[in-house]
């Protein structure tokens, strides 16, 4: 009988961790999940893409919202510059190192030195690229300010094997 109460004790015992574990898998999510629905998230698939309300906004778009904030009115400014110059560079560049491609394909005689412009073109649109991503993220910085002071940051959550049962770990 003895080793019968040894099992019930063990059995006990995992139904108490696996409930603890399942609380904590389920007030984590609850933690994950608070965060203000009226700041705007940046994201790189296939291009620049911003997020707000789960809705997904172009460059463009997300100007207009972000023209609200009088603060962050300078950055988009000079972000929108960037970006301009950068697509028309990025579109200029691509005629130009695409026409002779289209012309070895058509069999007619390339113009290399077209071809050596329009990479030029696309090799300096790179960091022009790169300082409007720069401008973009300080006017969402400036716009998100204001937003996220009610939200925790740097919260992190562990939880593993220790000699005594679960160890659950909340860092913030």
């Amino acid at each position: 009988m003895l080793p019968n109460l040894k099992y019930r004790l063990i059995i006990q015992c995992i139904q108490k961790q696996f409930v603890l574990l399942f609380l904590f898998l389920f007030l984590s999510i609850f933690a994950v999940c608070q965060s203000n629905s009226d700041s705007i998230l940046m994201l790189y698939k296939n291009g620049t893409m911003f997020m707000q309300h789960n809705k997904k906004y172009y460059p463009r778009e997300t100007f207009t919202i972000i023209k609200k904030n009088a603060d962050a009115i300078q950055e988009i400014k000079t972000a929108i510059l960037f970006y301009n110059s950068n697509k028309i560079l990025e579109i200029t560049g691509g005629l130009m190192l695409g026409w002779p491609l289209g012309n070895l394909i058509d069999g007619t005689q390339p113009n290399w030195a077209m071809s050596g412009v329009g990479a030029a073109l696309i090799l300096v649109s790179i960091p022009i690229n790169n300082t409007y991503i720069l401008h973009i993220k300080k006017a969402l910085n400036i716009y998100n300010s204001p937003l996220n002071k009610s939200v925790a940051r740097n919260v992190s959550f562990s939880y593993g094997v220790a000699p005594t049962g679960i160890k659950l770990k909340l860092s913030f």
